[in-house]
């Protein structure tokens, strides 16, 4: 994804507007009834909620549903592929020899025991690699402009919390295990060698 976010913004030479914006002007240039839902909402209980009773006109009786739930059964938390990414890139570079999914889900698995149950440390420990800081100011302008377009009275009341959220995002989720300088490690050397 840092690739994609670096080639991306530099190339096109995004301005404010962005992606999102744009799309929204054409939509509605063909749409009468395009609605931007903004999921950050803590007035409602969470997607659902504003998709069924907010967005979709006339869904009464999902929408009595959903409101009597009282915790929404699916959070949208994406999944850690960290320890995917190192035992990939052990077997890219011939560390490790996994000839089927069965055996990659495996080798996952001990990556994911011996970073946290042996070295005693987590996913998040490992080296990253990040984008630069330019290119992030970048981003955070997008996406501030897009939310203040969007939604304007909630940025106003917001705006640190989302440069907070944003600064933390920038240290996990928009960046990527750096597999190469955690292979060169003699740790991960020897744990991938006597691997079997």
């Amino acid at each position: 994804i840092l690739d994609f976010i670096i080639k991306e913004i530099d190339e096109k030479q995004w301005n404010k507007s962005g992606y999102t914006i744009p799309l929204l002007q054409r939509l509605k240039k063909k749409f009468d009834n395009v609605v931007v839902m903004n999921f950050h909402d803590e007035l409602v209980k969470g997607p659902a909620e504003s998709f069924f009773c907010h967005a979709i006109p006339n869904a009464t009786h999902t929408c009595e549903a959903i409101l009597a739930v009282k915790k929404p059964s699916h959070l949208n938390v994406g999944d850690n592929l960290d320890y995917s990414d190192v035992a990939y890139g052990a077997k890219k570079v011939g560390l490790i020899n996994i000839k089927t999914d069965k055996m990659m889900k495996k080798v996952v698995l001990a990556v994911q025991s011996h970073q946290e149950r042996t070295l005693k440390l987590e996913s998040s420990d490992f080296k990253r690699q990040c984008l630069p800081r330019d290119i992030l100011e970048k981003v955070w302008e997008i996406s501030l402009s897009s939310e203040m377009a969007l939604f304007p009275k909630y940025v106003k009341s917001t705006t640190n919390n989302l440069r907070s959220d944003f600064d933390i995002a920038a240290k996990t989720t928009l960046c990527k295990v750096d597999v190469e300088e955690i292979l060169k490690e003699e740790e991960w050397q020897s744990f991938f060698k006597s691997y079997k």
